[in-house]
């Protein structure tokens, strides 16, 4: 998952990795943060084994990065809406459902984004 310039490369290179590999991997690439599509994100998520958030921002003092926070707490409410908790127009999850969330940085101080980091991901 992505946002930006980095997007167009991460689907080339996917497309790459499942002809050549056989490995079923996918990419989402968020044309808008905000407003924050939470239940879009929940159903696209739902029931994957592991998410890579790809984000070029580094926030060292925070617990995550923007998009992966972003990401994280629109699972947990899912997650909790399973137990019985209602956060409107979220769909539910269970436990089984909720992915691995991995969060990578990339790209700063104008380093370069090549096709070798997507697949180091």
């Amino acid at each position: 998952m992505s946002l930006g310039s980095a997007a167009e490369n991460i689907e080339a290179d996917i497309d790459n990795i499942k002809e050549t590999r056989g490995v079923e991997v996918g990419a989402i690439h968020l044309n808008l943060l905000r407003p924050f599509l939470e239940a879009a994100v929940v159903e696209a998520l739902a029931g994957k084994k592991n998410i890579i958030i790809i984000e070029r921002t580094d926030e060292p003092m925070a617990g995550d990065n923007p998009l992966a926070r972003d990401v994280r707490t629109a699972l947990t409410k899912a997650l909790t809406n399973h137990a019985g908790t209602a956060y409107a127009n979220i769909p539910a999850i269970s436990p089984k459902e909720m992915p691995r969330i991995y969060s990578v940085i990339y790209g700063l101080g104008s380093r370069y984004f090549r096709p070798e980091d997507i697949l180091g991901a």
